[in-house]
């Protein structure tokens, strides 16, 4: 009966303890009234460096009534987020279309004075969703033009990240871009040449939010362990 009681507590600490309890810090799925249509500069504290980034309503909208639409006017699109410095750990997650797959859209994360890129993710412009393992490209797998869930994970302490796609892990432990950049506080969006990629239900994390898989398998043993005591206390 102890040794049963000592791992329901030692699994439920660590399920509890784990980065999944990360602090939200941002989260949008640019809808009304925060977001109106147009440009997204200015709103909800989004700029816009170079291009274009706008708010839009009906076909491509990728969840609920509005998604951001970031793309290439007069010069390659580039659309920033900043949000609290993270010196420890912090995670990415968002959902985006891919228009086509000709093209190229990146998502970095920024070091907060933005001159340091710690993690680098592009849809690029050969068909391949591409990491960076330090200054190496290393392309993970092919897409479609359709939505993905991307979510990156940043272990600034180690200055490594891992990049899931639609919860599979595709790059696992990859080095910072730039291995001086030892805060995370803005995200960045870009899209190269014509047309664009859209993006919604952007969510920042203060920690590390683990792979769906690690906190199911604690659950089930939790469960598991839970299920025997009640099987020994009907015999």
């Amino acid at each position: 009966m102890k040794k049963l009681i000592v791992l329901v507590v030692v699994l439920g600490a660590a399920m509890f303890a784990s980065p999944s309890l990360a602090t939200l810090i941002y989260s949008t799925g640019f809808e009304s009234p925060t977001f109106t249509t147009g440009t997204v500069a200015g709103q909800d504290g989004w700029t816009i460096t170079a291009g274009a980034g706008d708010i839009f309503t009906g076909t491509g909208v990728i969840a609920g009534a509005q998604s951001l639409k970031v793309y290439y006017s007069g010069a390659n699109a580039d659309v920033r987020k900043s949000f609290a410095s993270q010196t420890t750990a912090a995670t990415l997650a968002f959902k985006t279309t891919a228009l086509i797959t000709n093209r190229t859209s990146q998502f970095d994360l920024l070091n907060a004075a933005t001159t340091r890129t710690a993690a680098r993710v592009l849809f690029n412009g050969t068909g391949y969703i591409t990491a960076y393992n330090g200054t190496t490209a290393t392309n993970l797998m092919t897409y479609a033009a359709q939505t993905y869930d991307i979510r990156i994970l940043a272990d600034i302490t180690a200055q490594t990240y891992d990049v899931y796609v639609d919860n599979v892990l595709k790059a696992d432990d990859y080095a910072f871009y730039d291995g001086s950049a030892t805060d995370i506080g803005t995200l960045r969006i870009m899209r190269y040449t014509s047309t664009a990629v859209n993006v919604d239900n952007v969510a920042i994390y203060s920690g590390l939010i683990p792979e769906p898989a690690t906190v199911s398998i604690l659950g089930l043993g939790i469960a598991g362990i839970l299920a025997l005591k009640r099987r020994r206390n009907e015999s």
